[in-house]
């Protein structure tokens, strides 16, 4: 049986829900006030916490302005976390926030 266009636009948007559910369980684990920071960046921008995958870049620019040149740390933090909780290996290529969670997201079936 093949999939219809619909089908696979559904089978799309589960797997960036469940992306979404974890990057948000991996910025609550790698960042001591994880939820603060969520809550917060919700409050100030435009960026709903369930929809963070879609506002990568967004989110990662709201985090520097919140935190400056410390951010890229905790942009880190999450990226190992959300790695380690989906059992993959961090290629040792240097990139950005947004192309790391693109790749994690080929992971997710």
């Amino acid at each position: 049986m093949m999939l219809m266009n619909e089908d696979w636009r559904s089978v799309k948007e589960e797997k960036m829900r469940r992306l979404n559910r974890l990057l948000l369980k991996a910025i609550r684990e790698s960042l001591d006030f994880g939820e603060v920071i969520i809550r917060f960046i919700e409050l100030n921008s435009s960026i709903r916490k369930d929809e963070i995958v879609y506002n990568l870049e967004a989110f990662a620019k709201e985090m520097e302005k919140i935190f400056g040149v410390s951010s890229a740390i905790m942009l880190e933090a999450i990226v190992k976390r959300l790695y380690t909780n989906l059992g993959i290996k961090i290629e040792n290529k240097k990139r950005s926030f947004q192309e790391y969670i693109i790749e994690a997201a080929k992971s997710i079936v």
